[in-house]
């Protein structure tokens, strides 16, 4: 397969020229070629299209050698330049070569040509490509210089074999210093670490000479000329030899103000954490303390309802009766929010039978699913879990109470699923369901659905609340499914156990 060479050959010999392009086409290239022999053509040449190689006649009546290589440099070309004429004296040749010309020939000895055009484009592709790598870390300096600059950030370059350290202009403003107060060498940093961060730096510029390592990134205090501490972040990245690093290069970034923020968002958290537990404290006193005379209102309002009979005043009675009812439900709800939040309810495991649990929270329940007409349902469930009875009732009691006050018509259903060493409890009815944009909303303190007016009669909207603060404390997952108008479906997640064996009791006696 033929290689194709384009070759712009400066000559005003067409003759000549036309012997350049046999020799070279008899040696295996297609040659593609034009003949020029002034500066306007030649310009024109560069300018419309590239080229493999360029050969000259050292003089012609209207240009020369000399000119044409001018023109190549000034057009910024990297291809072989070749001068061949048919008498050149040895200053004139020795002065294009310093010019830049590659190689020079005489036309009586074109047996040289091709030799000379291949070595020289091959040395030309090693120009081309030191060129652009040239170019490529020229960029990529001028960027990251750019980067430090726009970062705010100072640079360092160590020169490990020499031991000395260039810090820049910026490096040094950032901790206060002229240019002749810092040392060109490690110590000029490491001298003005603060002694607590010193073991931590060194240890990672240890690990940057044994070569385990070749990123730095270390942030340590530093002594500021003016006076007291500025945290850095130091970073860096080493250039490695057959005998290990030569050269480390990096930037320090001042992190001062990023650390005040970060200290002054902790003593706000921690501010918060207090404000918060003083105020459930505060709540978990107060509805202790308001619970007593409510339930002594409550047992006052019964004696009295129990004294008037068929009075009329009867009537009132009962309903102070059914408003205390809710006031102490609504404190019984602000109470376990309260001691939940405040870490004073106790978790006690214990292996249990999850059908006992769910039998006792249907029998609390099935009369006032009766009193509003709906279906009831609770089925039979032989599974044993790991849990904590009271708090799993507790849970269930207020996903039922919850299924309940949002049907109106249809049913509320508790049952289980077992699938692996898990179980699940499921709550479903057939009420309003709940909307897309609201089930991550359910869960929320004082959040009920259809309630915006507020009636307090409707409950404070605690109670799956205080399901998701049981479901953290258990450890037991709470999800949700629901469609409106078809019901919704809440799901409680709990560990299997094996049943423990009954024991005979006449085992082990004498």
């Amino acid at each position: 397969m033929t290689t194709a060479l384009k070759l712009l050959i400066v000559d005003d010999c067409v003759d000549d020229c036309l012997l350049l392009v046999r020799r070279v086409r008899q040696a295996g290239y297609q040659v593609r070629h034009l003949c020029i022999d002034t500066a306007e053509a030649m310009a024109e040449a560069l300018r419309d299209q590239s080229w493999d190689a360029i050969v000259s006649d050292v003089s012609m009546p209207n240009f020369s050698a000399a000119a044409a290589l001018r023109l190549y440099q000034l057009s910024g070309g990297t291809c072989p330049f070749l001068v061949v004429s048919g008498v050149i004296g040895e200053e004139t040749a020795a002065s294009l070569l310093k010019a830049g010309a590659h190689d020079f020939l005489l036309k009586d000895n074109l047996a040289r040509l091709v030799p000379a055009l291949e070595r020289e484009m091959r040395e030309s592709e090693t120009r081309r490509a030191r060129i652009a790598a040239e170019e490529a870390l020229r960029r990529s300096e001028e960027r990251y210089a750019l980067a430090a600059r726009g970062a705010n950030d100072g640079l360092w370059d160590w020169d490990v074999v020499a031991g000395r350290v260039y810090y820049s202009t910026r490096w040094r403003e950032m901790i206060g210093c002229s240019d002749d107060t810092i040392e060109p060498s490690l110590g000029g940093w490491l001298n003005r670490v603060h002694p607590d961060d010193l073991p931590a730096v060194e240890n990672a510029l240890s690990r940057i000479l044994s070569g385990s390592d070749e990123h730095l990134s270390v942030e340590h205090r530093i002594r500021h000329c003016g006076g007291g501490w500025r945290w850095a972040l130091v970073r860096g990245l080493a250039v490695y030899g057959p005998g290990g690093p030569l050269r480390l290069v990096g930037s320090l970034t001042d992190t001062t103000a990023y650390r005040e923020a970060v200290e002054e968002m902790r003593r706000a958290r921690d501010l918060a954490q207090q404000a918060l537990a003083a105020k459930t404290r505060f709540l978990a006193a107060a509805s202790h303390d308001l619970r007593q005379p409510v339930q002594a209102l409550l047992c006052f309002s019964g004696v009295l309802q129990s004294l008037l009979g068929g009075h009329p005043a009867a009537a009132a009675v009962a309903d102070l009766d059914s408003t205390l009812g809710v006031l102490k439900s609504l404190l019984d709800s602000l109470l376990d929010v309260s001691r939940l939040d405040a870490g004073q309810v106790t978790v006690t495991f214990s292996d249990v039978a999850v059908g006992e649990i769910l039998d006792q929270v249907g029998r609390e329940l099935a009369g006032r699913a009766a009193d509003k007409g709906l279906r009831f349902r609770v089925v039979p469930c032989r599974h044993h879990v790991r849990t904590d009875p009271v708090l799993l009732s507790r849970m269930l009691r207020n996903l039922l109470e919850n299924a309940l006050k949002y049907t109106e018509a249809g049913g509320v259903l508790i049952g289980c699923r077992h699938h692996g060493d898990s179980l699940t409890i499921v709550v479903a009815d057939t009420g309003a369901g709940i909307s897309p944009e609201h089930l991550g909303e359910v869960f929320e303190e004082f959040f009920q659905v259809g309630n915006s007016e507020r009636d307090r009669r409707q409950g404070l909207g605690l109670g799956l609340a205080i399901v998701r603060r049981l479901s953290h404390l258990l450890r037991h997952p709470v999800t949700v499914r629901s469609v409106v108008g078809r019901g919704s479906a809440f799901a409680v997640t709990v560990p299997v156990v094996e049943p423990v064996p009954a024991v005979d009791a006449g085992v082990g006696r004498s």
